[in-house]
């Protein structure tokens, strides 16, 4: 019996001695042995603190992009409220920019601009009435370009 722990013992001493861990097998299950002195393996704890590290600064930067996000979406929703819309029933009603811009044109409109122009200019009413469409089209398209231009920056 002593023979056998000795061996053991020189096994053990002869790793420590050497400065790696070893590997080896008994009845087909694997063993490692480690330093007795130091038995922490520092290269698989500095590991998992860097990806401890990493994960963090994941978790951080994604929580921001989140907040950005958020952000630009609620500056979308804003924005709905501020263009507004037109709602058309027995009467025109309207909100926020596009009502103000629109709303009237289309009240003169439903007042039957054809018509009028009918008569008021008599055969000549249906080229006054295009003519004042394709202007007024015409205006509105210049208006939201120079709009655009201005938002841009490019005027």
């Amino acid at each position: 019996m002593a023979d056998a722990d000795e061996g053991l013992t020189g096994f053990l001493q002869a790793q420590q001695e050497s400065g790696e861990d070893k590997t080896f097998e008994v009845n087909g299950t694997e063993y490692t042995t480690v330093q007795a002195a130091n038995p922490v393996n520092w290269s698989k704890l500095a590991q998992a603190i860097a990806l401890s590290g990493i994960g963090t600064l994941s978790i951080a930067l994604q929580g921001i992009v989140d907040r950005w996000a958020k952000a630009v979406t609620d500056i979308i929703g804003a924005l709905g409220s501020f263009i507004g819309d037109v709602s058309a029933g027995d009467t025109l009603s309207g909100s926020g920019v596009i009502g103000n811009l629109f709303l009237p044109l289309l009240q003169y409109y439903r007042q039957d601009l054809w018509a009028g122009s009918i008569e008021q200019f008599g055969l000549w009413g249906y080229p006054v009435a295009v003519g004042f469409t394709l202007l007024m089209l015409f205006v509105t398209v210049a208006g939201l370009q120079r709009a655009a231009d201005r938002l841009t920056g490019e005027s």
